[in-house]
């Protein structure tokens, strides 16, 4: 992960902010002394451009945006979901904090309308 932002060229202030934790909390987490939530870990592979398993394993190599971007997406997948992976190329870093609070507010919708709600 530190290598995946200094590559780059952040500050850990900086990406704390644009994941929304503190600076300390995200230096615990370079550190592996704590964790994330799933929809923080979204944020951090967006911010640091890399793939997901580029972060969940030390065994993998870190796969830069640059490049796994560039496989996605697949013919095979959704409209929806090209359109939106094609928009998140272009995306400039102001629209991350964004993301994070659209992704809150469907935790929220979901926890509301409970399990039948991601059907």
């Amino acid at each position: 992960m530190r290598q995946a932002r200094m590559h780059r060229g952040l500050a850990q202030w900086e990406v704390a902010e644009r994941i929304g934790v503190s600076e300390a909390f995200y230096a615990r987490i370079e550190r592996n002394k704590r964790s994330l939530t799933l929809k923080r870990f979204v944020l951090l592979v967006i911010v640091l451009g890399v793939s997901a398993d580029s972060l969940l394993s030390d065994d993998n190599p870190i796969v830069y945006r640059d490049d796994w971007l560039l496989q996605w997406p697949h013919d095979d997948d959704p409209i929806e979901l090209r359109r939106l992976y094609r928009q998140l190329r272009q995306a400039p870093d102001q629209v991350f904090p964004l993301i994070g609070h659209i992704l809150d507010v469907v935790d929220e919708f979901r926890l509301a309308k409970g399990p039948s709600a991601s059907r």
